[in-house]
């Protein structure tokens, strides 16, 4: 059973994600990584290397019209460090024989690369349009600091390596996991600034590192860290740094459509976008919120010779025209914003309260997503005329600071059922990011399980 649904992971992986599981396999042991501390009683699934034939054959479910994303997870695929596997290089080489044009985007530490790597890079580069891309995990560079927060086997070489995709110009993004109770704050701002000077790197990204009860009582104190004051210090040094920065996961208040930052040589920097622009109209039609405006931008980008905004930049109206022609639909747009809520993901909502008579609506949320849902429940009270409340499902199970759905357990719904049965609400609406593709919870929990819990109807989304 296990063996048969792993395999079927894997192809849930490829098929629906475009993500190829090559390696469980990491040479890090860094301080944050969740997976030391993974309770026995949760379905996680670690692999080792794909084989190299295996890896072949899934090359068949690949939608080569999406770019394909290895090191990235989207199941409970435990993904490791790409350049571990003993055969990257071939398999690579053949994706890109296979698949010219096909956007290649690796997620990687660099743990396992070395600068003769870079030439293989290179040529996955240069063999099609649609080139590749790094999100390269560089969280620190000071090298005594590298071993305390990674382990041993963190890359000594890392600004090495930068500086040779540098000179190769391939394009990177960068990511750091903010721990200022180990490194300290300065040491995040260094590193910052330390590859904001190479020309390729793009954008970093700052995340807060998450732990669970299950941790070791030292590691919860050193990750102590007050999110929005965090957020803060990311968005100041934003107005400092060359490159977009941004912090994830962001408290978002408000659905506008503002623009952190710009990415040089793009389409957004091309129309003159700028950071703290407000995107209002795109191609005359209104935004809903920050991805309603990245999603138009990118639909329009990849269907029109050109196209306008209308944008609000200090208070005051501005017109901007942006030609599409000189651009390939495997671009990136160049705008860098925060993670609201999609007009999408709104319709759903509103449909479903439109399609019958509901008086009092529940929406069951995560921690991480109380401030978009609280947002988007205003609104929709505005224009569907019922009463909507949102309520916080704490990750009792892992506890700590995890907030987010995914992490979420049939479990934690069990401790609020009894209350909610009693408020008496019309609908409960709460999200399926807690089940897997068999319709089950980390803990091997089905949806079965969550809708007996509850008297009234639930609405999985």
């Amino acid at each position: 059973m296990e063996n048969g649904y792993y395999l079927k992971l894997i192809y849930q992986t490829v098929q629906e994600y475009n993500i190829i599981p090559l390696t469980s396999v990491c040479q890090q042991s860094c301080l944050f990584c969740s997976h030391h501390f993974n309770p026995e009683d949760i379905e996680v699934y670690s692999g080792g290397h794909l084989d190299k034939g295996m890896v072949f054959s899934l090359f068949d479910y690949i939608n080569k019209d999406r770019p394909v994303y290895i090191g990235e997870s989207a199941t409970r695929i435990i993904e490791g460090e790409p350049f571990n596997h003993p055969d990257w290089q071939e398999i690579l080489r053949e994706f890109r024989l296979r698949f010219p044009e096909t956007p290649l985007r690796i997620t990687t530490s660099a743990a396992g690369l070395n600068k003769d790597d870079i030439g293989t890079l290179v040529d996955l580069d240069s063999n099609g349009s649609g080139g590749l891309r790094l999100t390269v995990s560089v969280n620190l560079l000071d090298l005594e600091k590298r071993e305390e927060v990674l382990g041993a086997g963190s890359n000594k070489q890392i600004l090495e390596i930068l500086k040779e995709l540098n000179r190769n110009e391939i394009f990177v993004e960068t990511s750091f996991v903010a721990i200022p109770g180990v490194t300290g704050w300065d040491e995040l701002e260094n590193s910052l600034y330390r590859v904001s000077q190479f020309e390729n790197i793009k954008l970093a990204r700052i995340m807060m590192a998450g732990y669970s009860k299950f941790a070791d009582a030292d590691i919860k104190n050193k990750f102590l860290v007050d999110r929005l004051k965090l957020q803060k210090q990311v968005e100041d040094l934003n107005d400092e740094i060359s490159i977009p920065l941004i912090f994830e996961p962001a408290v978002i208040n408000d659905l506008q459509a503002e623009i952190l930052g710009i990415i040089i040589n793009t389409p957004a920097w091309s129309a003159g976008l700028k950071k703290g622009d407000i995107i209002k109209e795109i191609s005359g039609e209104k935004v809903f919120s920050r991805v309603d405006a990245f999603n138009k931008f990118k639909e329009s980008l990849e269907n029109r010779n050109k196209f306008n905004l209308l944008i609000n930049r200090k208070g005051r109206s501005k017109e901007l025209t942006v030609n599409s022609s000189g651009w390939g639909r495997n671009d990136y747009t160049g705008l860098v914003m925060a993670n609201d809520f999609s007009f999408k993901e709104f319709s759903k909502f509103k449909n479903k309260f439109e399609s019958s008579h509901y008086a009092r609506v529940l929406i069951l949320t995560s921690k991480l997503a109380e401030d978009r849902l609280n947002l988007i429940a205003e609104i929709l009270e505005d224009e569907v005329g019922i009463e909507i409340d949102v309520m916080v499902v704490a990750s009792n199970y892992f506890g700590g600071n995890i907030g987010s759905a995914g992490l979420l357990v049939v479990d934690d719904y069990k401790l609020i059922a009894n209350r909610v049965n009693q408020l008496n609400y019309d609908l409960i609406i709460t999200s399926s990011a807690l089940f897997d593709i068999d319709g089950r919870d980390l803990k091997g929990a089905l949806r079965s399980d969550l809708l007996d819990l509850f008297s009234t109807e639930l609405f999985i989304i």
